[in-house]
């Protein structure tokens, strides 16, 4: 939310004795998602340089809607100074399909924290899939 405005004004309507409160609000949303063509598309580039620690992709922003589980939950911060959270994956992009490591992005950033991504061939399909590494690695 960017802002919020509320202006209270009393009311006498006609043929009513009594005077009624009337509240004009004023509300302005930062807008996240736009509808095209049906579906959903972020507003904004996913920001691939840090991490964002979750539990189900419930919890993780437009455009990483996938909790990729590690091998080991990471302990991080929460909303709460000195709050200490066990999560058991971090976000990243929706499966995908690849021609080289180049449209896999790794998440993060090593000295805060990266998940490394490669493009591995799949036997099933044929075509290749972004895959994301089991753990953090941090230098």
């Amino acid at each position: 939310m960017i802002s919020t405005a509320a202006k209270k004004e009393n009311v006498k309507y006609p043929k009513f004795p009594e005077i009624y409160p009337r509240l004009d609000i004023n509300l302005k949303f930062k807008r996240k998602h736009t509808l095209d063509k049906g579906a959903l598309k972020c507003d904004t580039d996913p920001d691939y340089t840090s991490l964002n620690y979750c539990d189900s992709g419930k919890e993780c922003p437009c455009g990483l809607e996938h909790c990729h589980i590690l091998a080991v939950p990471s302990l991080t911060t929460g909303s709460v100074i000195g709050e200490q959270i066990w999560k058991k994956g971090v976000c990243t992009p929706p499966s995908r399909t690849c021609n080289g490591p180049e449209d896999c992005p790794d998440m993060g950033e090593v000295h805060s924290g990266k998940v490394g991504a490669s493009c591995v061939p799949q036997k099933e399909t044929g075509r290749a899939e972004c895959k994301y590494g089991m753990g953090v690695i941090i230098a």
